[in-house]
C-alpha cells in the first residue's frame, strides 16, 4: 500500500531517500521474496515515478480513501489467492518473520 498523501511529513514520504534508496524500495524488500505477488497501490499522480523505481512490483491507481485504495489492491490481485496482507508502505521496518507468522496463523 502507498496511497496516503504525506501531509504530516510535508514532503513524498514514499519516495524520500533513507540510507541511500526511497523508503518504499526498503519496504518492499522486505517482504518481496516471502511473498507470491506485491502490489503497490499508489495516489495516481505518483504511478510514474515509483514505477521509474523499477522495484520488480505492480503499480496501481488508488482511491481517494484507504478503503478505495485497498479495493484497487484487491481488484489487482484478483481471486487467485487464499491469504492476502496489507501494510502501510511508508512503514519500512515491517519484519520478514513477522509476515511469515501472520501467513501462518490465518
Amino acid at each position: 500500500m502507498g496511497g496516503g498523501t504525506s501531509s504530516r511529513f510535508g514532503s513524498e514520504k514514499l519516495l524520500s531517500e533513507v540510507a541511500g534508496s526511497p523508503l518504499l524500495s526498503h519496504t518492499i524488500s522486505a517482504v518481496l521474496d516471502i511473498v507470491d505477488r506485491c502490489v503497490v497501490v499508489s495516489r495516481p499522480e505518483l504511478v510514474d515515478k515509483i514505477s521509474d523505481l523499477s522495484l520488480g512490483v505492480e503499480i496501481v491507481p488508488g482511491g481517494s480513501s484507504r478503503t478505495l485504495s485497498e479495493m484497487a489492491g484487491l481488484a489487482a490481485l484478483g481471486d487467485q489467492f487464499d491469504l492476502i496482507g496489507i501494510h502501510d508502505a511508508a512503514r519500512p521496518l515491517i519484519d520478514p518473520g513477522l509476515v511469515n507468522q501472520l501467513f501462518l496463523a490465518a
